[in-house]
């Protein structure tokens, strides 16, 4: 009920949005997710069409959608080729002072699939491998993502500390923490599981 009335509430300032499309092929706006973020601003959609994108993506004081396709066709392999791809030494995803973030439709990972990054000693100095959600940020909708191959000092996975996180349809997994919280850190927040 509470999402429902959030997502009425959403609409007329949809009405007044951009939506920002970032495909590697150049039919789109931006060929980079972190262009399309800088650019945007509070209320637009960036909308990412499958590739792999090597970056990392830091959304700051900016209320913002990261969608893939899979929102607009719910192919389940749509999200499995819809990567970001970040840098091990930082957080694949990383939000800051916003008070509304969906991530939607996306492979995240901050290291080599094959761990070698792992075992040479090379990791992230900040919590959150793949998705940082700093404690500044107030509603965090994370839906239909892998989180996997991830590495952090702590929640390789996740680090949230917002008021409101609600999580659907994640498969979050093969992630590692030096201290702690391989999966997952989640501190001060209210989880809301959505079916």
């Amino acid at each position: 009920m509470k999402r429902a009335l959030f997502l009425i509430l959403m609409i007329p300032l949809q009405l007044w949005s951009m939506i920002w499309t970032v495909d590697q092929s150049g039919s789109g706006n931006w060929l980079h997710i972190q262009e399309a973020v800088d650019v945007a601003a509070s209320g637009d959609t960036v909308l990412v069409f499958p590739g792999e994108y090597f970056e990392n993506i830091d959304i700051v004081e900016k209320d913002l959608s990261l969608w893939s396709t899979y929102t607009s066709d719910p192919q389940p392999e749509i999200i499995e080729q819809t990567i970001i791809h970040g840098r091990p030494i930082d957080s694949a995803v990383m939000a800051d002072g916003c008070d509304f973030i969906e991530i939607n439709g996306f492979t995240i990972m901050n290291n080599y699939p094959d761990s070698s990054l792992v075992l040479s000693g090379i990791s992230s100095v900040l919590p959150g491998g793949g998705i940082y959600l700093k404690s500044n940020c107030y509603t965090v909708l994370l839906e239909n993502c892998i989180i996997k191959n991830c590495i952090a000092t702590a929640g390789g996975g996740i680090a949230s500390d917002v008021h409101y996180l609600w999580l659907s349809n994640l498969n979050i997994y093969d992630n590692r923490a030096i201290f702690g919280g391989g999966e997952g850190s989640i501190l001060q927040v209210e989880i809301q599981i959505l079916r």
